[in-house]
């Protein structure tokens, strides 16, 4: 009987002390499982911090420790680790973007010097220069042509003569793709606001000019070659109203080639 009772004991012990061993086990696997978690979200938000200029975000710092589900405080170690792995993410995102910006620099071929907002400008005027003297003389063309064509009819043989106003129209053309060249030509580093603000002014001096020398032509050249096709001592006249007209565009080009000459001036 004694020799029973102390297997028995024995027996009790033992199982006792696997119960306990398991207990612990369980303890400390759920502990680590629990510092893992509050670990991975350390470690999500300050990944979604980097770059924000925030130190501590959304309050979670080494003096303020971080409870889990079961209780447990999540080491001092821990933290550390996650702000560790903050500052390497923060460093890779600035390695990354200066990066890519020197490649962006590099990629352009040279290196800008002035204003880059001002080439904006510059571009706007040799533009306008082209697209306005060319409204101009398709205007002057088709109204001018409606009228030789009219006259045409009963007087086919005064259609050469009558050509003048199409010829002069198609010269406003000219105008505006001379300062457009020159104006492009003059689009380079180094380029500040007071060049686009000239070439700007230059394009539209020249662009508008012609625009409107483009309707006055228009108008009196199909008024003109239908009134010469009934009486030709009107043919002279005709001819000076038009040179009056296209004098206008050419007021335009002066002023528009001595606005492009003072381009880079400001820097003198």
């Amino acid at each position: 009987p004694a020799s029973h009772s102390l297997l028995a004991h024995s027996r009790r012990a033992k199982a006792g002390s696997k119960v306990s061993s398991s207990t612990s086990t369980g303890a400390v696997s759920s502990s680590r499982s629990g510092s893992e978690v509050v670990l991975n979200l350390i470690r999500g938000v300050c990944a979604r911090c980097v770059g924000t200029g925030v130190s501590e975000p959304l309050g979670v710092s080494a003096s303020s420790a971080v409870s889990d589900g079961l209780g447990s405080v999540v080491s001092g170690s821990l933290i550390r680790e996650g702000e560790e792995h903050s500052r390497l993410l923060s460093s890779s995102v600035g390695v990354l973007s200066s990066s890519s910006f020197e490649f962006e620099a590099s990629s352009r071929g040279m290196s800008f010097e002035g204003d880059e907002h001002a080439v904006l400008f510059g571009y706007l005027g040799a533009a306008a220069a082209m697209i306005f003297s060319c409204f101009g003389a398709a205007y002057g063309t088709a109204k001018s042509g409606v009228g030789i064509a009219a006259m045409g009819v009963m007087r086919p043989e005064l259609v050469m003569k009558s050509i003048v106003p199409v010829v002069m129209a198609g010269v406003l053309g000219i105008y505006g793709l001379i300062i457009a060249a020159f104006i492009a030509l003059k689009v380079k580093s180094p380029y500040y606001l007071y060049d686009g603000y000239a070439h700007l002014a230059s394009g539209l001096a020249c662009g508008l000019s012609g625009l409107a020398s483009g309707v006055a032509i228009g108008v009196v050249g199909d008024a003109g070659v239908r009134a010469n096709a009934q009486q030709p001592k009107l043919f002279v006249g005709m001819v000076l109203i038009l040179i009056f007209a296209e004098a206008l565009a050419l007021y335009g080009l002066i002023v528009a080639i001595l606005l492009t000459t003072n381009v880079g001036k400001s820097r003198a």
